[in-house]
């Protein structure tokens, strides 16, 4: 109970520090927004901004909870998530979209790794964006391989089987050499040959299209 309460207190300043980064940006005042973005990383994450960005996806989870899966640790993710990708904004509005594009692809990475690390849906505090939201933000053929890789395993996990295709499809455009790339494609498809046609038609394939992709996969063909 007294966790809870410290949880849903701790959100509630979130919600009171976010109304005024939105007042700040809607007033053009940036260089103070981003500072107190700056602060609010110490005082919810405890690391600096810069700091963030540098620990790997595969160790970012464990960094920002200890372990912790109940509510305080996905307010802390909820809290990082909403943080890169307000940073994200600001750099953008500032002119430094280099800058805004690596926080926002690491806000849609943590996104993703904490929905992938739960068991179950997550119910996230409602100012946390959504994977859609950052995608349209970051843009997907600006991610890096690496994310979009994690947002295939998403996206299959969610039962979107078409729209992980089109990532992979574009994972391909951009580096037809890859194998990594060409060996995912190839296990995707593979993998969804046990699904039921019911199922494939839910995710917007039908079997004849998985065969068909998985034929071009196999053998490497470039669309």
């Amino acid at each position: 109970m007294f966790r809870d309460d410290y949880v849903l207190r701790h959100i509630r300043l979130f919600v009171q520090f976010l109304a005024r980064i939105f007042g700040l940006i809607e007033s053009d005042d940036l260089d103070l927004a981003l500072e107190l973005l700056r602060q609010a990383f110490r005082d919810y994450l405890g690391v600096d901004m810069e700091s963030l960005l540098t620990i790997p996806e595969e160790r970012l989870l464990d960094f920002l909870t200890f372990g912790e899966r109940g509510g305080l640790g996905l307010s802390k993710c909820s809290f990082a998530i909403t943080l890169l990708k307000q940073t994200g904004e600001v750099l953008r509005a500032k002119g430094r979209p280099d800058q805004a594009q690596a926080y926002l692809e690491k806000s849609l990475s943590l996104l993703l790794e904490t929905r992938l690390a739960a068991e179950e849906d997550l119910d996230f505090p409602d100012f946390t964006p959504t994977v859609d939201d950052l995608l349209a933000r970051a843009g997907e053929r600006k991610l890096s391989i690496d994310t979009r890789a994690t947002l295939v395993f998403y996206l299959e996990r969610e039962g979107q089987y078409a729209r992980a295709a089109e990532i992979l499809e574009g994972m391909r455009a951009d580096q037809p050499d890859n194998q990594e790339v060409l060996d995912l494609g190839a296990s995707f498809f593979e993998y969804l040959l046990d699904e039921s046609d019911a199922a494939l038609e839910k995710g917007g394939l039908t079997r004849a299209e998985l065969r068909e992709k998985l034929d071009s996969w196999a053998s490497g063909d470039r669309q």
